[in-house]
């Protein structure tokens, strides 16, 4: 905010008194002075521009636009009522007349930079990254040493979809401001956005001597080492994360993901659980959850999240996954129960469900491979069918592509199928 000072000539002077006000923060007493001048006929510049910062002080900014409008024809110098002028607009929400009245007072001082970061914000704010990026980048040429201008420029280009500039600007922020926590942060987003990794672990190590304990660095920095697969080191990076207190959403999902790659499972349960209550709708992580209970031995459980997951998601591969993965759980769930009971009976309604699950999934989606060895083993261990499992297996050998194929594997299948070719041969199938 500008403030113009008016040298002294007597004490009782209305616009020295109405100096005083404004600068002591009386901004009611301010605007009722300006008015009463206003209304014996005072129109000097002073009287209008007090009334107006008055009200802008106040909020009132559709009334200091008003008087400032008025006091620029009396000012010598109207780069800063245009200023002023210009922040009551954009604050009105009226950014159009703003950027018209920035754009005037630069073609009066073209180097008046506070009115080019007004008009880069709005652009920015308009999500017109190019015209932000213009200005941002006349700022940066202006003003080197400030460090807020490198990383706005930096977040600009990244928006815009200019990579390469992005990282050259924001470690020139960090270097202009050491503290400058969310460029960092912003600098590290913007790395594992496009899987540069190993720059990441570099950065978060770097950044961690200046900010040890600083838990957003701290969370990126364990959600890249699970992205790269090492998930022993993922879970001791999110445990030591989550003995700091964090128990964010970001934590409970990613440590979760963590501990069930690294066959963590009620572990992995126990935190899911608490990611899943508060984001139901995450459709992967029901799934993930699913899949955890099933092998935690939670198979009441486990099909519980398979039957939220069917009713979240639309693609046919993934349904049939889904019906795959609740078929095993209830075969598993029919093993459990055999051991517990005699009679067979709810073993073999689990085994049914199971196998209606498994061909479900087969009607779902005919063009996927695995459902047919998946049968095809089903048939042949549980239901001793020797011909059906023989025809699914013979099907899952066709449409598996053998090339991605473990070579053990291809040797047990081709072995498998001789066998159960001899074995239906031998019975006349």
């Amino acid at each position: 905010m500008c403030f113009i000072s008016i040298a002294a000539t007597e004490a009782q002077n209305p616009v020295n008194k109405l100096v005083e006000l404004y600068g002591k923060g009386n901004f009611i007493q301010t605007i009722s002075l300006s008015e009463a001048m206003i209304q014996k006929k005072e129109t000097t510049f002073e009287i209008f521009y007090y009334k107006g910062l008055a009200e802008q002080a106040l909020s009132k900014f559709k009334e200091a636009t008003e008087t400032f409008t008025v006091s620029l024809t009396f000012a010598k110098d109207s780069v800063p009522v245009l200023f002023s002028l210009g922040t009551c607009q954009e604050s009105a929400g009226n950014d159009e007349a703003a950027i018209k009245t920035y754009q005037l007072l630069l073609g009066i001082d073209s180097a008046y930079n506070p009115a080019k970061a007004r008009l880069a914000s709005i652009y920015k704010s308009q999500r017109d990254y190019f015209k932000a990026m213009e200005w941002y980048g006349q700022l940066v040429k202006s003003d080197t040493t400030n460090g807020y201008f490198y990383s706005q420029l930096a977040w600009c280009c990244s928006k815009f979809g200019l990579f390469e500039p992005v990282v050259p600007y924001y470690l020139k922020a960090i270097e202009l401001n050491p503290n400058d926590l969310r460029s960092i942060t912003e600098l590290i987003s913007e790395l594992v956005d496009h899987k540069y990794y190993e720059d990441v672990q570099y950065y978060c190590d770097s950044f961690l001597v200046l900010f040890p304990g600083n838990l957003k660095i701290l969370k990126q920095q364990a959600y890249v080492t699970a992205l790269e697969g090492k998930t022993l080191d993922a879970v001791r990076q999110f445990r030591y994360i989550s003995q700091l207190g964090d128990s964010s959403m970001f934590t409970c999902k990613y440590y979760g993901q963590s501990l069930y790659n690294n066959g963590q499972f009620p572990e992995a349960i126990f935190w899911l659980d608490k990611y899943l209550k508060n984001q139901p709708d995450d459709t992967k992580n029901q799934f993930i959850m699913g899949l955890a209970c099933q092998k935690d031995y939670q198979y009441e459980k486990s099909l519980e999240h398979f039957d939220i997951t069917l009713k979240q998601v639309f693609d046919p591969e993934l349904i049939a996954r889904i019906y795959t993965e609740t078929g095993t759980t209830f075969s598993k769930f029919a093993d459990y129960t055999g051991f517990r009971d005699s009679t067979k009976t709810k073993a073999d309604l689990l085994n049914k469900k199971a196998l209606e699950n498994y061909l479900a999934a087969e009607s779902i989606h005919p063009q996927g491979a695995e459902i047919y060895k998946t049968l095809g083993v089903y048939y042949k261990d549980k239901l001793k069918d020797a011909k059906i499992a023989l025809y699914y297996l013979e099907k899952y050998r066709q449409k598996v592509n053998h090339q991605k194929l473990d070579e053990y594997e291809l040797i047990w299948l081709d072995k498998e199928i001789g066998r159960l070719k001899e074995e239906v041969h031998f019975i006349g199938g």
